[in-house]
């Protein structure tokens, strides 16, 4: 007399393992863990995990995708989900200038940045921390205006966003001042630094000067200015 007998699957409970992830990048490969029960030695269960669709920063949850009993008749799986987190990235800020290293410039002038940054949708805010006497800076366009000689730090900030974080990214301008001629200054405010003298069209020339704790050192190369055209140091009081 034959006899039928059922072999019922094996009950397991697989448990998604939680994930992180920046904003931006690749998704982790998605795990799992068998929490109640076990396999049979030698058995491999087949399929793999699906999650929520979405790429902004938020939670998403693991789904079990084809890891299903239908996939794996042996075993009547039992799944319990988890959640990948995506967090706010940082942006990649950069802020330059055209004159970051040293400015020569004149009293007044301005410098434009060049902004680069991952977080476009976040607005940006400049700020300084110099003097107003050496330096102001827009807020809104990150443009310099230079009045004085000295260092002009500069720090753009964005604005924190869906998919970024705040942050703050700062450069520092140095900035040397170069005037275009002693017109409009005070001669109470100029020291004489020795008696003018003249360029020689073939010799390099250098002189010094001084006036109490003040100097000034000066070489001219040969031919560089014309021998006719007096040359005047002085410096100024402040």
């Amino acid at each position: 007399v034959s006899q039928n007998f059922t072999v019922n699957p094996r009950a397991i409970t697989v448990t998604a393992d939680a994930k992180t992830k920046a904003y931006g990048v690749t998704d982790p490969t998605l795990t799992y863990t068998i929490t109640t029960g076990s396999l049979v030695l030698g058995d491999v269960i087949t399929g793999s995990l699906t999650r929520a669709a979405g790429t902004d920063a938020g939670t998403y949850q693991i789904q079990q995708g084809t890891l299903t009993t239908a996939n794996n008749p042996k075993y009547a799986i039992t799944f319990v989900a988890a959640d990948l987190s995506i967090t706010r990235a940082t942006p990649a800020l950069v802020l330059t200038y055209p004159n970051s290293n040293v400015a020569i410039l004149r009293p007044g002038a301005v410098d434009t940045p060049t902004v680069t940054t991952t977080s476009s949708s976040g607005a940006l805010t400049f700020t300084t921390s110099a003097a107003s006497s050496i330096c102001t800076v827009d807020s809104t366009t990150g443009v310099i205006s230079l009045f004085g000689a000295g260092s002009c730090p500069v720090a753009m900030s964005t604005a924190i966003t869906t998919n970024f974080i705040q942050h703050t990214e700062t450069t520092t301008v140095t900035v040397a001042l170069l005037s275009t001629s002693l017109v409009g200054i005070d001669p109470s405010d100029l020291v004489s630094m020795g008696q003018p003298f003249f360029a020689h069209a073939s010799v390099d020339q250098a002189y010094s000067f001084s006036s109490g704790n003040n100097g000034a050192s000066v070489a001219i190369p040969a031919g560089a200015l014309d021998p006719l055209v007096p040359i005047s140091i002085h410096l100024l009081t402040d």
